[in-house]
């Protein structure tokens, strides 16, 4: 094996390529990887009281008792896997838009990756994360440009449409 260079996945088979790490990157970032890394679901319950810490590892302990360290090495890691599966599927749609650009359902798999970290990264870190390229966007419009135009189901769309009908009818305080 050798290393790949970017230019060497500048092409349809490096872009399904991308989109085949990308989705492995989704995986060990929600379910930890292997047997001796930490969840960031895990992690999130033991904070919010969902579950509960039974053995001595000490990182689990300080989150149960919400007495967790700026420096903690585990809660460092599961935010860089959480950035980096967002990281991985951004560069994924950038190449199937690219190289594959009737993947549509791959293309639309890699917007909902980045949607659901982002929202993961708000609801386990902090909801003020600077995100870049999508800081000032709403929440739902990352998941809006997958069902729309070209792709044959549009359900999802007409539902976000729905509720932010919804929310603008609400008044103030209710």
């Amino acid at each position: 094996p050798q290393v790949i260079k970017p230019s060497d996945v500048q092409n349809a088979t490096g872009a399904v390529a991308t989109y085949n790490g990308a989705l492995g990157r989704l995986r060990t970032s929600l379910n930890g990887g292997d047997v001796n890394t930490e969840s960031i679901w895990n992690f999130a319950g033991l904070l919010s009281d969902e579950f509960k810490v039974s053995d001595t590892f000490a990182q689990r302990i300080d989150a149960d008792q919400r007495n967790t360290q700026n420096a903690d090495a585990v809660v460092s890691t599961l935010y860089s896997k959480v950035q980096q599966s967002r990281g991985y599927a951004r560069d994924a749609i950038n190449l199937l838009t690219a190289y594959s650009p009737t993947e549509k359902t791959k293309i639309a798999e890699m917007y909902m990756v980045m949607g659901f970290m982002e929202m993961t990264l708000g609801q386990d870190f902090c909801n003020g994360i600077p995100l870049g390229e999508t800081v000032h966007r709403l929440p739902h419009q990352r998941f809006t440009p997958v069902f729309v135009g070209e792709l044959p189901i549009d359900a999802p769309a007409r539902l976000v449409d729905e509720a932010d009908r919804q929310h603008q009818r609400r008044q103030p305080g209710d």
